[in-house]
C-alpha cells in the first residue's frame, strides 16, 4: 500500500460549516459558526466516521479512499447510504 495523503474538506450547513480532516494521526472534526468554534475531539473514529457519513457528499467519500483511507471511506458510505434510504 503507498503512503496516504492527508485530506481536509468543509462541509457548509444551515449557519456553520464543517472542517473535516483526515490524516495518519487520525480524524478532526471542528465546527465553526457565527457565536465561534469547537472541536469534536473525545472520541473515537468510529464516531467521527460516523459523522463523516452523515455528512460528507459521496465525492469526499470517494476522495478519502482515493487518499488510502479505505477504512474511512468504506464506514463512511455504509452511513450515507442508510441515511438514503431512512430518508425514502
Amino acid at each position: 500500500m503507498g503512503k496516504r495523503t492527508s485530506y481536509r474538506f468543509t462541509v457548509h450547513q444551515h449557519r456553520s460549516r464543517l472542517i473535516i480532516g483526515v490524516s495518519e494521526q487520525g480524524i478532526t472534526i471542528k465546527k465553526v459558526c457565527a457565536g465561534g468554534a469547537g472541536t469534536l475531539g473525545d472520541h473515537d473514529d468510529a464516531y467521527k466516521t460516523e459523522v463523516i457519513g452523515r455528512v460528507a457528499s459521496l465525492q469526499q467519500i470517494w476522495n478519502l479512499r482515493v487518499r488510502g483511507y479505505t477504512e474511512i471511506a468504506e464506514g463512511a458510505l455504509k452511513v450515507y447510504r442508510q441515511k438514503r434510504i431512512e430518508q425514502r
